[in-house]
């Protein structure tokens, strides 16, 4: 424990030095009887410090508080409830300000930029510029302006975004999906309970993303798979990689000043992942694979080494960036199965649906699946993996009555808003009839206020694996109810782990249909 005299000296030399780098003037001891400790409004005449929000002391900011970091999605409920629709926290000396009410978030997620800027991931720019050998930039999502645009254009369109590859991955998809229902089947117990199904749902998702953008079976799902020691190191880099993130951006930034434990564990990870990447684009090269003029299932890793104009350092982080951001599937997954698991109406209604469709339904049929892609959507509404967006201001904003300049941090909190009555009748509950008009159909403007529903982000910055996850859960949705009654054994509980992420482990009872 601190002790109080020591806090007390803290504040009072803080004081004196913020308040002179500030003003240009020493402070005068009056100012403390007069004005109170001038270090909680430094800037007392700047409307942005007027925003409320927890305690911030100098340097130090706001971190002084014990925050449980997996349950960061609860700290910012609280805030919302304690101090209003708008919450300033401070960084160190970097505002970060929250908005929860769905007026100030669409106003700035609506905001027309040609290049969009968010906060980047820290901890992955700081490495990346550390080792200029292996990055040319800071990666699609983390670089800003020009750079970013030029990134986007060149890695995204003729990949994640496009509709012929979508189309083409689907069969493989379908196998893939019908391996992991063989691989439910195998693992379950004799009262048709699978244990720890968080586990084998990160394996079809890693077996997914293998596929299509590194074109390798990983056989994560088969017994008798390729199943490699370098493949599993892949995989598991992946998945510890966005709890690290977490850490490193919203605990302490000693990394940045020394190789701290959370430096070490992004390294060696992220190394990991790019030595496994180097060996299979050497290997893809020294096998003339992409050399093929127009072929329809090469991977989006042929179709990178393919793309003009890019430095190959782009092309292998575009490569890592996809392979890391497609993780998030699995936990989106998670969070729509228990919701489909506690409502057996719905679950019948995508059973009926799912019997109208072919045993391994295109891309066209998937999207005259409609009650199940209206199903997924409000899962996103209610659990999205991004439970908040973040956006650097490029222009000055009235937000909740304050003024807020241009180049400030802003955290749109989605989620919070989505969840709210005042955005959703019966925001609560799990209703996706609210996305079908009157014919049916899935429509995702059809409630009053979607513009808020943004799991993968919004505008230029959208995730562009949006297509390729939604398409990846409505095959998944389609084929497991289908195959199988679905029961939750206990209440799917959330965490942070950056992105939100349930709390294993997720033991699920799948019950056969025939």
């Amino acid at each position: 424990m601190v002790p109080v005299t020591v806090i007390l000296i803290y504040i009072v030399v803080a004081s004196f030095l913020v308040y002179t780098f500030r003003n240009k003037k020493p402070l005068k001891w009056s100012d403390f009887f007069l004005n109170g400790f001038p270090m909680l409004k430094v800037i007392k005449n700047d409307n942005i410090y007027c925003i409320p929000g927890p305690l911030r002391l100098p340097f130090i900011g706001t971190k002084w508080q014990q925050i449980k970091m997996n349950k960061l999605h609860e700290y910012y409920a609280d805030l919302n409830k304690t101090y209003g629709n708008i919450v300033m926290e401070m960084n160190g000396n970097i505002p970060v300000i929250s908005l929860f009410k769905r007026e100030d978030i669409e106003k700035v997620l609506q905001f027309n930029s040609a290049y969009p800027f968010r906060p980047p991931t820290e901890i992955v720019s700081f490495y990346r510029q550390k080792h200029p050998e292996r990055y040319s930039s800071l990666g699609l999502v983390n670089e800003q302006g020009p750079q970013w645009a030029k990134l986007r254009s060149k890695l995204t369109p003729k990949t994640l975004e496009s509709k012929r590859m979508l189309s083409t991955f689907c069969p493989e998809l379908n196998e893939i999906c019908d391996e992991f229902i063989n691989a439910i089947k195998q693992k379950r117990n004799a009262n048709n309970v699978l244990e720890n199904f968080d586990d084998l749902m990160k394996m079809m998702s890693l077996e997914a993303s293998s596929s299509l953008i590194l074109g390798r079976r990983m056989g994560y799902l088969q017994e008798s798979g390729e199943n490699n020691e370098n493949f599993m190191e892949l995989g598991n880099a992946a998945k510890n990689i966005f709890a690290i993130f977490r850490d490193a951006f919203y605990g302490n930034c000693l990394w940045k000043y020394f190789p701290s434990r959370i430096y070490k564990e992004y390294a060696a990870n992220e190394e990991k992942i790019y030595n496994i990447i180097l060996e299979i684009i050497k290997n893809t090269i020294q096998n003339n694979e992409f050399m093929a003029q127009d072929k329809e299932n090469e991977s989006i890793l042929v179709k990178i080494l393919k793309t003009e104009g890019l430095d190959i350092r782009d092309k292998i982080s575009g490569v890592i960036d996809f392979l890391t951001a497609t993780q998030v599937l699995s936990h989106t997954a998670i969070f729509l199965l228990s919701f489909i698991s506690s409502n057996a109406e719905v679950q019948e209604k995508i059973f009926q649906e799912s019997s109208l469709l072919s045993e391994n339904p295109s891309l066209d049929e998937l999207n005259k699946a409609h009650y199940t892609r209206a199903a997924i959507q409000e899962s996103f509404r209610i659990s999205p993996s991004a439970f908040a967006v973040a956006r650097i201001l490029e222009q000055d904003f009235n937000l909740s009555e304050y003024h807020v300049e241009a180049g400030n941090i802003v955290l749109c909190h989605n989620m919070i808003a989505c969840n709210n009555e005042e955005n959703f009748e019966n925001a609560k509950e799990f209703i996706p009839e609210r996305w079908l008009n009157e014919n049916g159909e899935m429509n995702p403007n059809q409630p009053t206020n979607s513009s808020i529903v943004v799991p993968f982000g919004c505008g230029r910055r959208t995730c562009p694996g949006k297509k390729l996850s939604e398409m990846e859960l409505v095959i998944l949705v389609i084929k497991l109810v289908r195959e199988f009654k679905i029961e939750y054994m206990s209440p799917c509980e959330q965490q942070f782990e950056f992105v939100l992420a349930p709390r294993g482990p997720i033991n699920i009872k799948f019950e056969n249909r025939v």
